[in-house]
């Protein structure tokens, strides 16, 4: 869908407001993250280290059969692709993980203002 994939798009290229760039831009008073509250709120810690999203990682990980652990945004396409055999199979792929950042992304968000 086009939201996960925006959402994707804009965590990628660190355009997402994040509490890291909110507090450099004067806007925020901390940086730590809403969810856990236990360390720095960066993109790579909000989709890869978070508590919450290593426990969605891996639920999608373990669905999808796939067997990588330390994923992150650079590494993230071909590390986990290289195991999936066929192009429709490596696209759901990358599509169930746009999901479950965009999930993360919005669950961040609830956190935050409610």
């Amino acid at each position: 869908m086009p939201k996960h994939s925006f959402i994707c798009c804009l965590a990628a290229y660190k355009r997402l407001l994040i509490k890291d760039r909110l507090k450099h831009m004067g806007i925020s008073q901390d940086n730590l993250c809403v969810i856990y509250g236990n360390e720095e709120e960066t993109i790579e810690h909000l989709f890869f280290k978070c508590q919450l999203s290593k426990e969605c990682l891996g639920d999608i990980m373990r669905w999808l059969n796939i067997g990588v652990t330390n994923i992150d945004f650079r590494g993230l396409d071909r590390r986990m692709t290289r195991q999936v055999k066929g192009k429709m199979c490596r696209a759901f792929v990358l599509a169930s993980l746009a999901v479950v950042d965009y999930y993360i992304w919005k669950e961040r968000n609830v956190a935050l203002w409610e």
